[in-house]
């Protein structure tokens, strides 16, 4: 189903934001917050992060990362961009919880 999202290429403005002859493109998609479970207050918050993890899995992950992809490699010069990609941080809510 489609979706919208958020591009920032700061290295546009920002020389120092990537390697000479690179970018950097940061993608934000918006995403379900957290379903919190009181159960996971008395777990170490390793074990809780583990679990909350659990509810963007990495198919899940998976999944948006291909969409974002198909949708970016329409546009002028990005037809390759996936294999393009240097280096590449997932984040989802559980990252921060």
């Amino acid at each position: 189903r489609p979706f919208n999202f958020y591009v920032h290429r700061a290295s546009m403005t920002d020389e120092s934001a990537s390697p000479p002859n690179c970018d950097s493109i940061m993608v934000l998609v918006p995403c379900p917050t957290l379903a919190r479970n009181e159960d996971l207050a008395s777990l170490p918050r390793d074990e809780a992060i583990e679990v909350y993890k659990q509810q963007f899995g990495k198919g899940m992950v998976d999944d948006v990362r291909d969409a974002v992809l198909r949708r970016l490699s329409v546009l002028g010069g990005l037809e390759n961009l996936s294999d393009l990609i240097l280096d590449e941080v997932l984040d989802t809510p559980a990252t921060y919880a």
